[in-house]
């Protein structure tokens, strides 16, 4: 046993003679911490006979146990109901997205046309930036914007800063004017100073709308700020106003004078 401890016969003469160089006392103690060491190694075996034996009493308990086979197909039919639940959850979700996309579709090309004319002004005054969209939902019809590039991506009126609301509510009067000038007698479209909340880039944007909805019917804006004067203006000559088309005028003692 020694000899297959050490794995030949020198080696084990080599730990003889190293065992017999030793003092007494330091003899007596390796041999005491080997043996505790052995007793623990003995203890753990047990330990681990026993768990082995527990185990395999377990496995041999279940194998026998009729519940298992229930249990096991019971297992079965849930993970069937589960892969049917998620296939009828992803045909929902698919019919749901192409749904959505055929109803934006439908929004964007069969538009009331007092909303693709609105649509239109507002184009103008945002710089082709956004257009309107009607859209029917259960609290009866919305008007909703949509971003003029590829995402597409809608802004309902409670995101709308109070410059844009301004300018979508613009769009719709000068859409519903020049649409009843054209189904009945035109009649004029009078604005009073109604840019006093735009910055410069939205009276720009305002003044060009404006200009494009006195094609179809008579406007006339008053306003006190020189500055608006001056957008309209330059608008006119940017758009190649006609004259007697786009008349400026101040009133100078209850007289009007060209300004």
């Amino acid at each position: 046993m020694l000899l297959g401890l050490f794995g030949s016969e020198e080696e084990l003469a080599r730990a003889e003679r190293d065992l017999a160089g030793l003092p007494p006392e330091t003899a007596a103690k390796e041999r005491e911490e080997g043996q505790a060491e052995a007793a623990a190694l003995e203890k753990e075996m047990e330990r681990v006979s026993e768990t082995r034996g527990r185990l395999a009493l377990r496995i041999e308990q279940i194998a026998s146990d009729e519940r298992l086979g229930e249990l096991l197909f019971a297992r079965k039919e849930m993970e069937n109901k589960l892969n049917g639940g998620l296939q009828e959850w992803l045909s929902v979700i698919l019919a749901r997205h192409f749904l959505e996309i055929s109803k934006e579709k439908h929004e964007r090309e069969r538009q009331p046309e007092v909303i693709r004319r609105a649509g239109k002004y507002l184009a103008l005054m945002t710089g082709n930036r956004y257009t309107l969209l009607s859209r029917g939902d259960r609290q009866g019809l919305s008007v909703i914007l949509e971003d003029n590039d590829p995402a597409r991506k809608r802004k309902d009126e409670v995101k709308w800063s109070s410059g844009l609301a301004d300018q979508v509510y613009l769009s719709m009067r000068l859409a519903l004017a020049t649409l009843w000038g054209e189904n009945s007698e035109p009649l004029p479209l009078i604005l009073d100073d109604l840019l006093v909340r735009f910055d410069e880039n939205r009276r720009r944007g305002a003044a060009a709308a404006i200009m494009e909805a006195a094609l179809k019917n008579q406007v006339k804006l008053f306003t006190c700020q020189r500055k608006t004067l001056d957008i309209f203006r330059a608008v006119a000559e940017e758009r190649g106003a006609i004259p007697d088309r786009a008349a400026f005028q101040h009133i100078e003692q209850g007289t009007l004078r060209l300004a």
